[in-house]
């Protein structure tokens, strides 16, 4: 009988011949997916290994157009830096370039080109220790 072929009966919920290899397919799918997300979020960290100085904003209807930083080491000028885009912080100034050392004692004015600049704020002191060496030791197993 026709009607009763076992290997209809079987897989007669997909109403299509059934792919042998779908489970395999299926499998490699979620594996290749599985391996996008956990690259994509390592891609998204390196983003923000850089140190960045930031302000806060300032308030609503301030017309700031600029921002100048005093204290600052070479190669940095700290003159004309532009407004955040973000809205988030008044400036978000990066310091990836900056060598070890300091400490460098750092004031910032928020600036119109009409009615000049505001008064210092206060003092930020600024340090860049240097990176940590080759930690000296031994890694065992204790019971």
């Amino acid at each position: 009988m026709a009607y009763l072929d076992p290997y209809w009966l079987k897989y007669r919920h997909f109403n299509m011949a059934h792919d042998r290899n779908c489970d395999r397919k299926v499998a490699a799918l979620a594996i290749g997916m599985f391996v996008a997300l956990i690259f994509a979020f390592f891609l998204t960290i390196s983003a923000w290994a850089s140190p960045f100085l930031v302000c806060d904003p300032p308030p609503s209807g301030e017309p700031v157009e600029y921002y100048e930083i005093d204290g600052l080491p070479a190669p940095y000028t700290g003159k004309n830096i532009a407004r955040d885009e973000s809205g988030k912080y008044g400036f978000k100034f990066d310091l990836a370039q900056l060598a070890v050392g300091g400490p460098w004692t750092l004031t910032a004015r928020a600036c119109h080109s009409v009615w000049g600049c505001s008064e210092d704020s206060a003092p930020y002191v600024l340090l860049r220790p240097p990176r940590i060496g080759k930690i000296v030791g031994t890694i065992q197993l204790v019971r």
